[in-house]
């Protein structure tokens, strides 16, 4: 990956800590019948959804955009998604694929409850490639 420029670095980063806390503060994957989705209802807190690593970034939310890249939205939706974003479209590719093949990983493992770690490395991963910060999630003292 060619290095960014130090507007190009700034964008990313505001993407990368949106997306990163997005997942964080929901602590699953919106996930439904073995397929990510953008924006799912949640069965732990009825009345909340969960979204994918993308989901942040979509401003006026469609039903039809679900099955879609983050490519094709930006193309077949564009007035509906953050303008950063749309610029910024194969990065933000990149963070929804840290969650995508996170929850698929998690329904497919014997081992349920390894999606946040797993994402977590993902994540840490990106940001290495992309030279952005990434800050190790704050856990209490008893480790949660």
């Amino acid at each position: 990956m060619e290095s960014p420029n130090v507007e190009q670095r700034a964008r990313r980063q505001r993407l990368f800590d949106i997306s990163l806390n997005h997942i964080r503060a929901q602590g699953r994957p919106a996930f439904y019948y073995g397929i990510c989705r953008y924006k799912v209802d949640s069965v732990y807190t009825p009345g909340n959804s969960l979204g994918c690593g993308a989901a942040p970034f979509i401003e006026d939310y469609s039903p039809e955009m679900e099955g879609m890249s983050w490519g094709q939205l930006c193309l077949s939706f564009p007035g509906a998604l953050n303008p950063d974003a749309i610029v910024e479209s194969g990065f933000v590719g990149m963070l929804q694929k840290c969650h995508d093949e996170n929850a698929v990983l998690d329904n497919r493992s014997r081992v349920l409850g390894t999606f946040m770690a797993n994402f977590e490395m993902s994540m840490a991963n990106v940001a290495r490639l992309c030279l952005l910060a990434y800050k190790e999630p704050v856990t209490g003292a008893n480790g949660q």
